[in-house]
């Protein structure tokens, strides 16, 4: 649950309040996980093991996938899928447009759109795990209602 502002009583995220961008709170330190690894230069860095590889992520299939956002956008509005879908809806679509693009129709792009259900399903399931979504739009067979112990 996010604390509430002392002074307007907004939710706040990690009490840092919109309405007050000059109360941000403060951080006097970096994160360690006491391991390093060190470079030729003799630089050295905190490993990066759990913290994901973005640097992985092809650029060409992130460009894509935000143009899908950005087509998105311009349909339904910014940031629509934020207020919340039954995951069926998602997994629906994207099944969908696998099977549009197995059938060879390259009419809009449909990796981009499974990929972006693919997200949309990943966001969904956490806000359902934060209680920032109803439970009920975990309708999948099998659908747990509280977050998966499997999400990080």
């Amino acid at each position: 649950m996010n604390p509430e502002c002392s002074d307007c009583g907004n939710k706040v995220h990690d009490t840092t309040c919109r309405n007050h961008p000059n109360n941000r709170k403060r951080y006097d330190s970096v994160k360690d996980s006491g391991e390093r690894r060190e470079f030729s230069t003799g630089s050295v860095r905190d490993v990066r093991k759990g913290k994901g590889r973005f640097d992985l992520i092809p650029p060409c299939a992130l460009l894509r996938l935000a143009q899908h956002y950005e087509n998105g956008a311009v349909k339904y509005g910014d940031r629509n899928w934020e207020k919340g879908q039954p995951l069926s809806s998602y997994v629906d679509s994207m099944l969908r447009h696998g099977q549009d693009y197995l059938s060879g129709d390259r009419s809009e792009d449909h990796l981009a759109a499974i990929a972006w259900n693919a997200f949309s399903v990943i966001f969904t399931e956490e806000m359902i795990g934060f209680g920032k979504l109803p439970k009920e739009f975990a309708d999948l067979p099998l659908s747990i209602p509280n977050r998966p112990d499997w999400v990080a």
